[in-house]
């Protein structure tokens, strides 16, 4: 049974054609402007301010828009994977399942929930029920830059900044505009990016796009590949894993008075994987958001901005189970095993998932200088409100029987409701000539209620569930001494808080045979950590180094439990140590090299439960990341050449089933993904300042190693070599 298709209706996709139409016409009567450049490099997302990279107290990397552009890849994911520190899936987020895009920082990656904060502008964009995090929602052409800060981010930004903060930054219009970016590539894959500004006065500008994405993708599962433990099924029961995404955006930036600006977004995303690994696996999302931003500046120093958002979510997925063929051979009762080749069975589609989030927020923030003096301090509060219900139908199926059977023991519907209040400050403070001290302080309360469980194992029960109030105090210290112009040191300690998602508590779900129930007795996580680092500014680029380290208490990850149900649990206490260090310098006018690399050591250091955990390196977390560019530009051409280093990782912690033999588990060492280099080409020429084509190779060489090895399917294949040309148009 395959996901309802959604697309966009055809008068939609006329309208966002027609709007930039007329932001052409428009263009085509205003004068011609000079070339667009980036902003400077700032940062807000580490202070709540703007501050220059330069002098920030924090381990921050800003991504331009001109690097967004020429880096290889579909996605935002696919242009901050290389930012030192940062921990994001091997595969591309459009290879995955949507509730497998879990972003981490410094060691603090798990499986069942992001210990990143993404935004975009300030609003979140991390799913409200999942945490998972979407990146195709927002198109590259899009985005001016990227913003990512390292290290501990909830005193801020609250629950999901556990391990840092990145904030997408999106393009202002400037002057009337219109861009087209559209291009065909390998494995059917196609791509179209409009992108039109009218501007009608200083004071009122609108920004329109519409983009398109889609791919038939690949055989992710090599011929004769098995999931560890089980047997190899017959080919037919894998499948390429296809996507196709749609995004619809406008954006109004209005100034009201010289001091009073805003900016209001109303955006619409659809995303289908009719496609998924398995058969009959599928998925789809649909998305809306409305968000809202002012700001009032008094004086330089005194600013009092207001945030509020709201979104809606729509998500469906078809998970697919076996039906195996258990004969005697194999023992017989209740032990589950796969006797030989011959008696694999057939694959069926077990349940179907249909889920509702609503999630709406805002804040107030107020930013206040104390006239000539080296102190400024920042007030603010937040709120966000999150509810969610998921209806489930269930199946069952007799081997030999093509029929699908209703499971109504595990057919019905579960959710419930979070709400987030917090409040904090932050001082920056320069006690002396070029030495910076900035404590913040955050405190707030995360309430759950309304919650029931549809499916669940002992001790919990189903049904409606107890309410939950948890209080929590976060703090930051960060210091950065200038040592020189060049040179400056900083150090930070902090203690952030994450609560369990909604999904954490009360979404059991089933899936490749496999059941993985939820838990509403989870408490939240709690990271302590410290960084210190050293920065180097000059004329010719810059350069940095942060030695970190991270104790998460009270992890979660889901485990099996003494009857060998896996479920979401409080797992024990994590550690992760090492160093993130990155060079971007300019070797001439025409070529810039950077380099960057991270060393993390993440291991569960005590548990109550699970003691096989305890010294494993933490799952998805390689020991090493490198990469190394080289960027070649002039006024016509431009070449961009990536590699990029990772060497081995698991997809699992701990001991897993083995179906073959369950006399005999499997440890970590069965589940590797494999050590791999890869290299990026991206090539680009133009002929004059409105046109501009392009072709780009990811994995030039086609080396072949293992993405994804999570013990739910055989191991998944990185993508291979895949060649994209398109064609850029700008008109002004």
């Amino acid at each position: 049974m395959k996901a309802p298709s959604i697309r966009f209706p055809v008068v939609v996709r006329c309208a966002a054609l027609a709007a930039c139409a007329a932001a052409t016409h428009a263009s085509a009567e205003a004068p011609a402007g000079p070339r667009s450049t980036s902003l400077p490099e700032v940062v807000v997302s580490a202070t709540r301010s703007e501050r220059s990279i330069a002098d920030v107290p924090a381990s921050v990397t800003v991504i331009s828009r001109e690097r967004i552009r020429d880096t290889p890849g579909d996605s935002i994911d696919d242009v901050i994977r290389t930012v030192p520190g940062l921990e994001l899936p091997i595969a591309s987020s459009y290879q995955l399942h949507p509730t497998s895009n879990f972003p981490s920082m410094l060691g603090t990656k798990n499986s069942i929930t992001s210990h990143v904060l993404v935004m975009v502008d300030g609003v979140p964009l991390n799913d409200a029920y999942e945490g998972f995090v979407q990146w195709n929602r927002v198109p590259k052409e899009n985005v001016e830059r990227v913003e990512v800060v390292r290290g501990g981010g909830a005193t801020l930004w609250g629950t999901y900044a556990l391990g840092g903060v990145v904030n997408i930054i999106t393009r202002t219009p400037e002057r009337n505009r219109f861009s087209a970016d559209v291009g065909f590539g390998s494995y059917g894959t196609y791509r179209a990016d409009l992108y039109g500004t009218p501007v009608f006065s200083d004071a009122f500008k609108l920004s329109l796009s519409y983009n398109r994405y889609s791919t038939d993708g690949f055989d992710q599962v090599p011929p004769g590949a098995a999931t560890p433990g089980y047997f190899p099924r017959p080919a037919s029961e894998y499948q390429k894993t296809s996507f196709d995404s749609d995004n619809l955006q406008a954006v109004a930036n209005f100034r009201i008075d010289p001091s009073l600006t805003g900016l209001a977004r109303l955006t619409y995303h659809e995303n289908e994987q009719p496609q998924f690994v398995l058969v009959p696996m599928s998925t789809s999302q649909r998305t809306w958001n409305l968000d809202f931003r002012l700001e009032k500046a008094f004086t330089p120093r005194d600013k009092l901005s207001f945030t509020a958002f709201r979104n809606q979510g729509v998500f469906r997925t078809n998970n697919q189970s076996y039906n195996d063929n258990f004969t005697p051979s194999c023992g017989g009762g209740t032990v589950y095993c796969i006797a030989s080749p011959a008696d694999q069975g057939e694959s069926f589609l077990s349940n179907l998932h249909h889920a509702v989030a609503n999630d709406w927020g805002g804040s107030l923030v107020w930013q206040k200088g104390f006239g000539n003096m080296p102190l400024s301090m920042s007030l603010g509060a937040d709120v966000r409100q999150i509810e969610a219900t998921e209806d489930v139908q269930s199946f069952t199926r007799t081997f030999g029987v093509p029929v699908d059977v209703p499971d109504p023991a595990n057919t019905g519907s579960f959710g419930g409701r979070q709400r987030f209040l917090g409040a904090f400050a932050q001082l920056s403070w320069f006690p002396v000539d070029r030495l910076e001290i900035a404590p913040s302080l955050r405190v707030q309360r995360w309430k759950n209620y309304d919650g029931s469980v549809l499916q669940a194992v002992a001790p919990n029960a189903p049904g409606a569930q107890p309410d939950k109030d948890v209080d929590d105090v976060s703090a930051r210290v960060s210091a950065r001494y200038e040592v020189t112009q060049e040179v400056a040191v900083r150090g930070a300690l902090y203690k952030a808080f994450n609560a369990p998602t909604l999904d954490n508590l009360y979404r059991t779900f089933s899936a490749n045979g496999f059941t993985i129930y939820s838990n509403p007795n989870l408490d939240p996580e709690n990271l302590y950590g410290g960084e210190i680092g050293l920065d180097l500014q000059g004329t010719a680029g810059r350069m940095g180094l942060t030695f970190f380290q991270n104790s998460i208490h009270d992890y979660i990850a889901f485990a099996s439990d003494a009857n060998g149900n896996f479920i979401n649990q409080n797992l024990g206490k994590t550690k992760a140590q090492g160093l993130a260090a990155y060079a971007d310098l300019a070797i001439s006018a025409t070529l810039r090299a950077s380099f960057g690399y991270t060393y993390t050591r993440a291991q569960v250091r005590s548990s109550a439960a699970h003691l096989d955990w305890i010294g494993e390196q933490l799952a998805f977390i390689p020991r090493h990341k490198a990469d190394v560019a080289l960027r070649y530009g002039t006024d016509r051409f431009r070449a961009d050449v990536l590699a990029r280093f990772a060497s081995k990782s698991y997809g699992v912690n701990g001991l897993q089933f083995n179906a073959i033999d369950p006399t005999v588990p499997l440890t970590q060492s069965a589940f590797p993904q494999g050590m791999h280099a890869i290299v990026d080409v991206n090539l680009a020429y133009s002929s004059n300042r409105r046109l501009e084509v392009y072709v780009r190779a990811a994995n030039l060489f086609d080396r072949r190693y293992v993405a994804n090895n999570d013990a739910f399917a055989p191991p998944l294949l990185g993508t291979p070599r895949t060649v994209f040309a398109g064609v850029r148009v700008q008109l002004e």
